[in-house]
């Protein structure tokens, strides 16, 4: 009698990070805070890999990640501290992206796309409008005026700069 032998290949699925997180500038680092609803938060989806054409695709149904299983980038896949004003990138770690193949088994290759990911925004913190008197509590009156001194504004907006100077 002949044989025939059946090799099944894992089922290739793609794991995408996306969406925004956003968070007003506080000078210190901000990190990932995952929220499973999608509230202010990153999303997680997984797809057949383009190539696979006749596996089956993976379902995240059941699979609970937490803010841990992510991590901040820079535009070269480094690690970075987000802490500025502006747009960082969010991807899973290596810890996140194995709880995903654990859950899912060797039936599925798991693999991350390397050209999507989610996003954290910093943006600039609110103004702050700062009224103040000199210590003599003389603010920009006529008597003071005529000692021949003059306050320009009592108003002092603060934009971004938690430690400036008066």
């Amino acid at each position: 009698g002949s044989h025939v032998v059946y090799t099944i290949n894992p089922s290739a699925n793609v794991v995408t990070v996306s969406g925004t997180q956003t968070n007003e500038y506080t000078g210190n680092g901000i990190g990932v805070d995952y929220q499973a609803d999608g509230t202010n938060s990153v999303k997680v989806t997984i797809a057949k890999a383009t190539s696979n054409t006749d596996g089956k695709a993976a379902s995240l149904t059941g699979i609970l990640l937490t803010s841990g299983d992510f991590k901040i980038v820079d535009d070269s896949g480094s690690d970075v501290t987000a802490t500025n004003v502006g747009n960082y990138r969010i991807v899973l770690t290596d810890a996140g992206l194995n709880k995903i193949k654990n859950a899912l088994g060797s039936n599925y290759d798991i693999s991350q796309a390397s050209d999507k990911y989610g996003k954290l925004t910093i943006t600039p913190a609110a103004k702050i409008n700062i009224h103040y008197v000199d210590v003599t509590g003389i603010a920009n009156s006529t008597d003071y005026a005529s000692q021949g001194k003059t306050i320009g504004s009592q108003d002092k907006t603060v934009t971004n700069d938690p430690n400036a100077d008066f």
